[in-house]
């Protein structure tokens, strides 16, 4: 997927925990791409589901000088091929940190918790839209736990 012209790098990741630092800095905890899952007992009622709910960071860089705002929206495109929002597009704004002057790349982070019932096993991805264009997305694949992990965790 190309870039939009203003782009200089778009990247999504995912993890258990965003935390938001008091100087401003966001800290991923426990970046992830396979989440393993416990299935439901055969006898469970139909309510009863597995489900998870990871954090997805979206990190961009920007020309220098460019300052606009951008919709950001985040999307899943699950295992039957289905891509559906994850909520509302965000304003973002994209921008330089003013100690730094324009003359350097500015950016802005997008964070978003989601959460999966899983339904199927397989690999989704967490595509990420900036004014409608998809400009980067990220692997999550949902194993069930293995036998040996069950009886020992």
């Amino acid at each position: 997927m190309p870039l939009l012209p203003y782009l200089i790098s778009a990247n999504a990741l995912l993890c258990e925990k965003i935390l938001h630092e008091q100087d401003k800095v966001l800290s991923a905890i426990r970046i992830i791409d396979v989440f393993y899952v416990t299935k439901p007992p055969e006898d469970a009622p139909k309510e009863v589901v597995s489900m998870i709910e990871p954090h997805c960071l979206a990190i961009f860089k920007t020309q220098p000088g460019h300052q606009e705002k951008h919709l950001v929206e985040f999307k899943v495109l699950n295992t039957k091929g289905e891509l559906k929002s994850l909520g509302d597009p965000v304003v973002a704004e994209f921008m330089a940190r003013s100690e730094f002057g324009n003359d350097v790349p500015g950016g802005a982070n997008a964070a978003i918790q989601i959460s999966i019932v899983v339904k199927n096993y397989g690999t989704y991805y967490i595509c990420v839209y900036v004014d409608g264009e998809e400009v980067t997305r990220a692997p999550l694949t949902i194993l069930p736990l293995p036998k040996t992990a069950e009886k020992t965790g």
